[in-house]
């Protein structure tokens, strides 16, 4: 029979839970797989992953060092510009494989591509130079273009094949359902983050120094990417919809955060004590945590930055790998996650707690029972995900 004080504790939400999950940050949380790279290329970059797992990116191939715009999807990498472009990257994929970027065959230019057809994107006029940041499952596309007078590029954004200017000076980074987008403008000689709102603007501030630049926004509204503080250096932020949060560093000067998901899990990338930069995870915001640390060592990767993350917990980026410069995927290893949901929450200690002495439904260490090793297990992994 369950002991009661166990049963006690497994339901408890208190410091004995959250000392646990802190003691559970330095195990090995992710399986890491090498996306590889386009025939006899030699270096690739993922930008983006959807909810199906999709992953926009880039890779050289025929070693011609001219970089093209890829999908890596159902196992297989797509090269979606072809041999014949001079240079090109993905930057997004919305949920139904759509995917944006640019191209850099003879000028720059946004383009979509979508079931196998790449179309460029419309400019307010030709010759300048746009490129496409991201697209929600709406279709609404954000990015840069310059203007009809000429001179910076200013954020647009692109809705059933025409182009819309924000009527600012600057890029447009991220955007979401709701069609909220956010990015840099240009303003009095600095550049601050922004968050747009169906016509209205609103600058997001600095940590304190003189410039900040957005670059991802979550279905809640909430915007990450990195600030300058009042001496000078780049820390990543997270803003709430009313204050800039600083999330630190892995114990350097430099962070920056690079994506947001619905979790409000960020990924990005700091610089540590002397050791060079690592792609970095926030499950809380404040407590940066070193991918490289919640990988197996014995694979053979460092790990520098980390683009994006999905509602699963998926994260890609690049890093090296084995001496290569690759471009990555971690999935999370959830152990403890009995209902298959992607997190370790009261759901899973429930099915655990029926189980517990009877039968098998809540075995975590593989012996073909449900014990106290087991709830000891689920406990240390108790929050994770959620």
């Amino acid at each position: 029979m369950l002991n009661k004080r166990i049963v006690n504790f497994a339901l408890s939400t208190g410091a004995g839970l959250i000392v646990l999950c802190g003691s559970a940050n330095a195990e090995v949380r992710y399986t890491i797989t090498d996306l590889g790279v386009l025939p006899d290329g030699t270096h690739s970059i993922a930008h983006c992953i959807n909810q199906q797992g999709d992953i926009a990116g880039q890779s050289d191939r025929n070693a011609n060092n001219y970089e093209q715009a890829t999908l890596w999807t159902d196992g297989e990498l797509l090269d979606l510009t072809g041999m014949g472009i001079s240079g090109a990257s993905a930057f997004a994929v919305n949920d139904n494989g759509v995917v944006v970027g640019y191209t850099d065959e003879f000028e720059i230019n946004a383009f979509v591509w979508e079931d196998g057809v790449i179309t460029s994107l419309p400019q307010f006029h030709d010759g300048g130079a746009s490129s496409a940041y991201d697209i929600n499952n709406n279709g609404l596309i954000v990015g840069e273009a310059p203007p009809d007078s000429g001179g910076y590029n200013v954020a647009v954004y692109w809705q059933n094949g025409e182009i819309f200017n924000l009527g600012f000076h600057g890029t447009a980074f991220g955007v979401n359902d709701a069609g909220q987008i956010t990015g840099h403008m240009y303003v009095n000689n600095d550049f601050r983050a922004f968050f747009w709102d169906a016509g209205t603007l609103i600058n997001i501030g600095t940590l304190g120094g003189e410039d900040s630049f957005a670059k991802d926004i979550n279905e809640s509204g909430k915007i990450v990417g990195y600030a300058d503080t009042s001496n000078g250096r780049s820390h990543a932020f997270l803003w709430d919809g009313e204050t800039m949060i600083d999330l630190g560093t892995l114990g350097s000067f430099f962070s920056y955060a690079y994506a947001i998901n619905d979790n409000d899990h960020i990924v990005g990338s700091s610089y540590g004590d002397f050791t060079g930069i690592h792609a970095t995870l926030w499950l809380d915001p404040a407590s940066p945590l070193d991918l490289n640390d919640l990988i197996d060592p014995a694979e053979g990767w460092t790990l520098y930055y980390a683009y994006d993350i999905n509602n699963a917990g998926q994260i890609v980026g690049n890093g090296l790998h084995n001496g290569q410069q690759r471009a990555f995927l971690l999935t999370p290893i959830v152990t403890g996650d009995l209902d298959h949901d992607g997190d370790v929450d009261q759901a899973d200690l429930g099915i655990l707690l029926s189980s517990y002495g009877n039968d098998a439904g809540g075995d975590l260490d593989g012996d073909g029972d449900t014990d106290q090793a087991d709830l000891g297990i689920l406990l240390a992994n108790y929050g994770y995900g959620t």
